[in-house]
């Protein structure tokens, strides 16, 4: 889930080349697109309308960053199309993930030819993420271990590198990927958009919980996760609209809530979606 003018392009794209009688967003079937079986994703419903609460929303949103307000009653239709609109338990993103990347999985999703163009990594050369994420068709690198941030690549053979995407959309966020070093997919979904920096902390205790299970030393393999502590806050602009948010990794945000709320304004980092 990522609320991205991109993935409403992706979408019309999609559209373009959609059966006879699906040429519209209220019609076109995702989840067979992606060849997602109903009966393995039990808890996967893609939803573009109707009230979230009554085709498969069980737990409420908390929205700050866009408004004040809960999301649980709403039409689908506020989340956008191809750019939110699933409503999913963090069991079938992981599942959906392990078909897509994982080498030991019957149930490829794409071709090795379209799954190595979307591992073709770039560099972002701008937004938060400039100079340091890595950047496919669709995936992104992520490393939730802040001892090695922001000195990114070479990093795909960290223990808490994952393959996969990020997640922020009205009322949710997300991280969703692959762990090579683990073999295994972690998805982790917040109730909230307002704390980004929850969901960087969750995922590494994650990370940290299945490698333990499988028996990894992490502290040998260099693996920190940060706890409870006071959090520091950024100026950013999403959609617009500059507001204080939360960073997981110290050196982007080091303001109180009380200093950041002072300051923003002009002074706010732009956040290309």
């Amino acid at each position: 889930m990522f609320s991205s003018t991109n993935y409403v392009i992706a979408g019309l794209v999609l559209l373009g080349n959609a059966p006879e009688g699906q040429r519209t967003w209220q019609t076109y079937d995702i989840a067979s697109a992606l060849d997602m079986d109903k009966n393995d994703f039990t808890h996967s419903n893609f939803l573009p309308k109707g009230k979230m609460s009554e085709n498969g929303l069980t737990v409420a949103g908390s929205s700050l960053n866009y408004g004040e307000v809960e999301l649980f009653n709403q039409d689908a239709s506020i989340l956008g199309w191809t750019s939110g609109n699933l409503i999913a338990s963090a069991r079938d993103v992981a599942k959906f993930y392990w078909d897509l990347l994982s080498p030991y999985s019957d149930n490829k999703k794409v071709s090795v030819v379209s799954l190595n163009i979307m591992q073709d990594w770039v560099t972002l050369d701008r937004g938060v993420g400039a100079f340091t994420d890595q950047y496919g068709a669709g995936l992104m690198i992520q490393n939730f271990n802040e001892k090695y941030y922001p000195n990114y690549p070479p990093y795909q053979n960290l223990l808490a590198t994952s393959i996969g995407h990020s997640g922020d959309t009205y009322g949710f966020t997300s991280n969703n990927g692959y762990y090579p070093q683990l073999n295994a997919t972690i998805s982790v979904i917040m109730n909230e958009d307002s704390d980004r920096r929850n969901k960087y902390l969750v995922t590494c205790q994650a990370v940290e919980i299945v490698a333990k299970s499988l028996g990894i030393d992490t502290e040998k393999e260099g693996l920190e996760c940060s706890h409870a502590t006071p959090p520091s806050y950024i100026c950013i602009t999403e959609f617009g609209k500059p507001f204080c948010t939360t960073s997981y990794h110290s050196h982007r945000a080091t303001y109180t809530k009380a200093i950041c709320d002072a300051k923003c304004g002009k002074s706010a980092v732009e956040y290309l979606m």
